[in-house]
């Protein structure tokens, strides 16, 4: 040991001497980063996408912003209540991006892989979920019915335009498409943050469209269009026919 003590009497021992002189003889110097070289100057390689890493080495999520996403939302014709419970809106994302949903959730679903993030994904749940209410509200046709969901929505009447929001994230809009991912219920095209060419259009997953769809979709339940196959919740409908797993 270096010390030994004795109630409060502390006395030194050989391995402190040995110690202090060792420190005494040392001659520390500091290195100047100025004249500093570093031995290793290559950067290490981004590992690629595989089943073990599903990160794409380039794009990066836009830095949240609340101004953008009020501002966006007060583009939409067809909102979330502001007054939906954390449950209420987690049960909602669960039907409507769990099946098809015409692709309402597109605009705020990053894509790891191909380092896809688009701009509704720096937003808050219950704007996404005003984005995805929108979206199949205007697959509907924009009926006032459709813009419901078992009293989880309501209709507004939009204050801005996507032109006026897109300064808030340094984006050019220009009929209805945007260089800064995804921003909006319009298909948008991402710039060069890394966002990929992304569409949120309702029928973007290749849903037909028709009149004769059930309008004011209620959650759980499905809808049918005719001449078609759908698989929704459970329901698999082929031809008019419904078929329950």
């Amino acid at each position: 040991g270096f010390v030994s003590v004795v109630g409060t009497s502390v006395a030194t021992m050989l391995d402190f001497n040995v110690l202090a002189t060792q420190l005494h003889s040392a001659s520390p110097t500091g290195t100047n980063s100025a004249q500093y070289t570093p031995v290793n100057t290559a950067k290490r390689t981004c590992p690629t996408v595989d089943s073990h890493w599903q990160v794409a080495p380039t794009g990066l999520p836009l830095t949240p912003s609340r101004d953008w996403c009020s501002c966006m939302v007060s583009t939409l014709s067809c909102q979330a209540k502001s007054t939906l419970t954390d449950g209420e809106i987690s049960f909602n994302f669960g039907w409507i991006c769990g099946g098809d949903g015409f692709g309402s959730c597109k605009g705020f679903t990053p894509d790891t892989t191909t380092g896809s993030y688009p701009d509704w994904g720096i937003c808050n749940p219950i704007d996404k979920l005003s984005l995805a209410f929108n979206a199949l509200y205007q697959h509907y046709g924009s009926q006032a019915s459709a813009c419901d969901f078992t009293g989880n929505a309501t209709l507004m009447t939009p204050t801005k335009s996507m032109a006026a929001c897109a300064p808030l994230l340094n984006v050019t809009v220009a009929a209805g498409t945007s260089t800064g991912g995804t921003a909006g219920p319009a298909a948008t095209t991402a710039s060069a943050s890394g966002s990929t060419k992304t569409s949120n259009s309702p029928t973007a997953s290749g849903a037909k469209k028709s009149s004769a769809a059930h309008v004011g979709l209620t959650p759980p339940f499905s809808f049918i269009v005719k001449g078609a196959g759908i698989y929704i919740l459970g329901l698999i409908i082929i031809a008019g026919k419904i078929f329950i797993l």
